[in-house]
């Protein structure tokens, strides 16, 4: 947590499956609910080719992209997942 900045950072590492997304998605989006900060969600760790599907996670966040920054992988549009996350939320400028 950035005090100063108002804003949340969460890496996520390793696998995702997709009812690992659906859960993650929902603490976040009740964690966003009962704040005023931002979240970047560095996403350079993930395992992508270990990805089932993440439709779940952007579904529940949908509704807080304006305050969701992402981090992608340098080679972000080698997975479709990845272009779909893209084009949902804004790329995180440090």
């Amino acid at each position: 947590m950035q005090h100063a900045k108002q804003r949340v950072c969460l890496r996520l590492e390793g696998a995702l499956s997709t009812a690992d997304a659906e859960g993650l998605g929902q603490r976040i989006r009740d964690a966003l609910s009962r704040s005023k900060s931002r979240l970047v969600l560095d996403l350079n760790k993930l395992n992508w080719d270990k990805v089932e599907d993440l439709r779940p996670l952007r579904e529940k966040l949908a509704a807080y992209r304006s305050r969701i920054r992402l981090i992608l992988p340098k080679l972000a549009a080698a997975h479709p997942e990845v272009i779909l996350l893209a084009s949902l939320f804004q790329h995180y400028k440090g």
